[in-house]
């Protein structure tokens, strides 16, 4: 049967990209030289992946249009037509159940611990207009905003720390991951491994989510501020920071100093380009594997 083809072609194709996939970008030099764009390969490399599984499961359940048996093609059996409709429903239905139902805790469990630090910053934080964030007293210096919020958060030893440009440079970082929404990218990788646990190409996008968003806020701020004094801070600060919120020492702390102290060059390599080149790539081919009459993919 042609949609059975299909369907393997399609999951094939999804298990090689998230094979290759990840690989590819943890070995190039992208994401030093572009986050964004690399941070863009990730989630289209994992979408186009389970885009393709969802077009397995429709060309399965699309067998129905041979019942019933005879009308179009006799030699398709009933319990053929029926095995391809209900592993489609069975695929669609599991796929759709489990991220709703992680969904659901993640979100009640994100909002609920939120409500709860929210509640200890009114009591145990004050607002500084000069740094423009709030205050609060902890045995170790950090920093960090909480996500959905709008707040950035700075503890009173990392205030008597920090030097003023460092400071600033640090609350400059937290405004970039507020204003870049970056907790709504972590979030998404977090609910895909919440939903499907050991499926280590999620646990690497979850990784590389949380690296990247860092660079991008490092790259933001540095455009106001200067890059070592950034660098200086992440080193001075400590990692300490509650779920939800994004930290100014996260990430790979070692890389981002680094970064900061040696912008990397602006000229691609070609790797770079190629993988860049990869775009189109990844999302024409599910759709021509799923449109393609199967005795021409051979």
């Amino acid at each position: 049967m042609n949609v059975a083809i299909h369907a393997l072609l399609l999951t094939g194709y999804a298990t090689a990209v998230t094979t290759a996939a990840p690989r590819l970008l943890s070995r190039s030099d992208l994401p030093r030289r572009s986050p964004a764009l690399a941070l863009a390969l990730w989630h289209i490399s994992i979408g186009c992946a389970g885009f393709a599984i969802g077009l397995a499961a429709l060309k399965l359940m699309s067998a129905a249009r041979y019942l019933p048996v005879g009308r179009h093609d006799h030699a398709i059996t009933l319990v053929e037509v029926l095995s391809a409709v209900l592993t489609g429903l069975f695929i669609t239905l599991f796929f759709t159940g489990r991220l709703v139902r992680a969904a659901i805790s993640l979100w009640r469990t994100r909002r609920t611990t939120r409500a709860r630090h929210l509640d200890l910053l009114a009591v145990l934080g004050h607002h500084d207009p000069d740094l423009d964030a709030t205050v609060i007293p902890a045995p170790a210096p950090a920093a960090y905003c909480v996500a959905g919020s709008g707040q950035v958060v700075i503890t009173e030893d990392a205030v008597k720390l920090l030097e003023p440009r460092q400071l600033a440079a640090v609350i400059a970082h937290e405004r970039a991951h507020l204003a870049g929404r970056h907790h709504l990218l972590v979030g998404w990788a977090t609910l895909l491994v919440e939903a499907f646990p050991r499926v280590p190409a999620l646990e690497q996008l979850r990784t590389a989510t949380s690296d990247l968003v860092e660079l991008l806020a490092d790259d933001s701020a540095r455009r106001h501020v200067d890059g070592s004094a950034l660098a200086t801070a992440i080193g001075l600060l400590g990692p300490a920071a509650p779920n939800g919120s994004l930290a100014a020492t996260g990430g790979q702390a070692l890389v981002r100093v680094e970064r900061l102290l040696e912008p990397p060059p602006r000229r691609w390599s070609p790797l770079v380009i190629a993988i860049a080149a990869l775009t189109p790539l990844l999302i024409g081919v599910p759709l021509f594997l799923a449109t393609s009459p199967a005795d021409q993919l051979f």
